[in-house]
Formats: C-alpha cells, sequence, structure tokens
C-alpha cells in the first residue's frame, strides 16, 4: 500500500491505531536523532577542514 503511515492507520484501525503509528513515527525520529547530529557535526567539521586547506 502507498497510503502514509498515519492515514493508513485511520483506515484500518481507526483513530487508535492512527495514535499509535504516530507516537511509532515520532519514538524513532527520536531514536535516531543523536546519530544523525552526531554526522552532521561531522560532515561540518570535515566541511570545514576542506575549506580552510
Amino acid at each position: 500500500m502507498t497510503t502514509p503511515p498515519i492515514l493508513s492507520g485511520l483506515l484500518v484501525g481507526g483513530w487508535k491505531t492512527a495514535l499509535w503509528q504516530a507516537l511509532m513515527l515520532l519514538m524513532t525520529f527520536f531514536t535516531y536523532l543523536p546519530f544523525i547530529r552526531k554526522q552532521d557535526h561531522l560532515n561540518y567539521a570535515s566541511e570545514q577542514g576542506a575549506t580552510t586547506k
């Protein structure tokens, strides 16, 4: 199915399933956020080092 996650939850299981999917998306986002920020910091440091050489 190509229906977006929260909308598909609403269609399949009602508002409780849509809420569950929204909570899972938020939890996943905050789980990966520290790793994304660390990679962004490493990329920024690499870019700064490359422009000063």
